[in-house]
């Protein structure tokens, strides 16, 4: 069940959810069996056809839709094809203060209005920040590459480290994850001291961080960074 919020015949404001009856359900769980062994993409596309077998419209989070295009080659249009409505973020690599937008049918974007306005999201006086985003459409689409360029930078050079753990091949946008070994500090310790050399980097378990390029932070901080938090690792 997903939750959503709905209102009543009156108006007023409740929460829902799309429920699967049980023959449905027993569907749901033998095709997730049989995909069990599907590489993550065909697995999309089973999950996919069973949403729409089903009558449940799929949503695409596409915070970093452009930046699966950029290192795919296909289009946003067509990455997100597959998908009833699908979001972007201006805010992340794109470099916008603030911002993300919505895509689907006149009637989904209508509705997402008013609920926004009924939760409290409404905002006046929002051209300034408008403005960010078409600026940054217009001139940091193509830029994204450079992003992604300078990630394999980094990893390149922490996957060399003893205490390290690194895939590379899973370095393909502007997103580097890393695990440390078990005979290392854990990831904590190692952000909280990359912190005070002057480099930010995200916990995301509790031997495994990321790091992440953006247009402000160009080749030389690449490998500043990478560099420091190499030291940082090796002297730990």
């Amino acid at each position: 069940m997903v939750a959503r919020p709905a209102t009543d015949a009156a108006g007023k404001l409740e929460f829902v959810g799309a429920v699967m009856d049980i023959t449905e359900r027993k569907r749901a769980a033998e095709a997730l069996r049989a995909s069990e062994h599907l590489a993550r993409g065909q697995l999309e596309a089973v999950t996919r056809t069973l949403a729409r077998e089903l009558g449940i419209r799929s949503y695409l989070d596409g915070a970093r839709l452009f930046n699966a295009a950029a290192a795919s080659g296909r289009t946003p249009a067509q990455l997100s094809a597959p998908f009833d409505a699908v979001s972007v973020a201006l805010s992340k690599g794109l470099g916008c203060p603030v911002g993300s937008v919505i895509a689907g049918t006149k009637a989904d974007i209508a509705r997402g209005v008013r609920m926004r306005r009924m939760m409290g999201g409404a905002m006046r006086q929002a051209g300034i920040l408008a403005a960010a985003g078409l600026y940054a459409l217009d001139h940091n689409l193509s830029r994204l590459p450079t992003d992604h360029s300078n990630a394999k930078l980094i990893a390149s050079r922490l996957a060399k480290l003893r205490r390290i753990r690194l895939d590379l091949s899973t370095v393909q946008t502007n997103i580097v994850i890393f695990h440390m070994v078990e005979d290392a500090p854990d990831a904590a310790s190692i952000a909280a001291r990359a912190k005070e050399a002057g480099v930010l980097v995200s916990v995301f378990a509790q031997r495994k961080l990321r790091a992440v390029t953006h247009l402000d932070v160009d080749k030389n901080a690449c490998m500043r960074a990478a560099d420091i938090l190499a030291d940082v690792i090796e002297r730990a």
